[in-house]
């Protein structure tokens, strides 16, 4: 199994920009679909096709068609927008203030929400609650693709660790082709 981090496919170079109120300077919006190297990152995943289980994880994997084609089963985790706030302000940005913070919710990260990952929700076969009081769905969730990885291993003659993806709760890993992402 192998997992591709989509976070490692922004640009480097001509992000889209935005103006913030707090400081009055323009920033790199990473909140935004044209943030990301889509071809490279297709590219990249039709690479590592030969995988059994291969996860795309990001903001915005289901955003793209040519990529969405070639996934047999397609998540989406579903957080509450006060719980999404309440983690972002927990895990915060070295030198902000909390007013920073909640400005630039407010102007980046709630709307680049609202408007380019929330409509990829429609693309997902399955989603998958992440928010306080889910953990009982999440764990229905969660069996139900365990059991798909499973069919899918045993229809290729192979079994299936236990540990990994679902229990590593849908982190990014590291992998053999890391260094072709940057």
């Amino acid at each position: 199994m192998y997992v591709i981090n989509q976070d490692h496919f922004y640009k480097r170079t001509r992000l889209p920009r935005y103006y913030s109120r707090y400081d009055r300077c323009w920033h790199a919006d990473f909140n935004n679909r044209n943030s990301y190297r889509w071809r490279k990152l297709y590219d990249f995943c039709r690479r590592a096709r030969g995988m059994d289980v291969l996860v795309l994880e990001g903001l915005m994997a289901l955003h793209d068609p040519r990529i969405r084609r070639h996934m047999d089963l397609k998540l989406y985790a579903d957080c509450p927008v006060a719980e999404r706030l309440h983690r972002r302000l927990n895990r915060g940005v070295p030198g902000w203030t909390r007013a920073r913070h909640r400005i630039y919710w407010n102007e980046v990260v709630l709307p680049g929400h609202l408007h380019h990952v929330a409509p990829t929700r429609r693309h997902a076969d399955l989603v998958i609650p992440n928010g306080r009081g889910a953990s009982v769905r999440r764990r229905r969730v969660l069996a139900r693709i365990r059991g798909w990885i499973r069919s899918r291993a045993k229809g290729a003659g192979r079994t299936v660790r236990e540990g990994g993806i679902i229990e590593a709760g849908l982190r990014p890993l590291n992998g053999p082709y890391a260094e072709d992402c940057r």
